[in-house]
């Protein structure tokens, strides 16, 4: 069984766990390609907000970063590629990273596409990592992205790839609407 703990800075201890009763990831995904890199959870139980539990709104449809534009990027990953797991929540600054710059970094083993976002510095040493995957990238307090990819952590010229919500909004609010409906069916019966 799987549980997420919202409410604290720490991975291992505070705040509140929370029981996944469902999921749903994105039919096109495939390691392979790593496009479409993206899923919604349904919680057992309906999160209770507070001072530290807070939703987030999600980019709209089509939305668009800017390059340059800095991006948060938060986590319990890896702080090296080598190792070094955090006990403390992470968070790095990293610009958005032009869409054919980034898409020259990773060819021809991987391309690009209008469902991932980029974010990174040329010389390497800010990014997500190991362990951070599945996280939010932030940008004007909405999640931009999900980290998805990269090509170890932090190095120079590779940034890291992220599922672009903005592209995938549509899918998002479909199955969050059909895991909504299927679970509010089931407490009614």
């Amino acid at each position: 069984m799987y549980e997420i703990r919202v409410g604290s800075s720490f991975s291992q201890k505070g705040g509140d766990l929370y029981p996944v009763g469902d999921f749903r990831w994105h039919p096109d995904f495939s390691y392979s390609k790593m496009d479409s890199d993206i899923a919604v959870l349904w919680l057992k139980k309906k999160v209770v907000f507070s001072n530290r539990v807070a939703p987030i709104e999600m980019a709209d449809k089509d939305e668009e970063i800017m390059d340059g534009d800095v991006t948060v990027v938060t986590g319990w990953g890896n702080i090296f590629e080598t190792g070094g797991v955090p006990h403390i929540l992470q968070r790095v600054e990293v610009p958005k990273v032009n869409e054919q710059q980034c898409n020259a970094a990773y060819q021809p083993v991987y391309t690009i596409t209008h469902n991932m976002l980029c974010a990174g510095v040329v010389e390497g040493g800010k990014d997500a990592c190991q362990g951070d995957s599945g996280g939010p990238l932030v940008h004007n307090n909405k999640l931009a992205g999900v980290v998805s990819w990269g090509l170890g952590c932090a190095r120079p010229d590779y940034p890291g790839v992220y599922a672009k919500v903005s592209a995938l909004r549509t899918w998002l609010d479909n199955n969050i609407a059909m895991l909504r409906w299927k679970h509010v069916q089931r407490s009614i019966e």
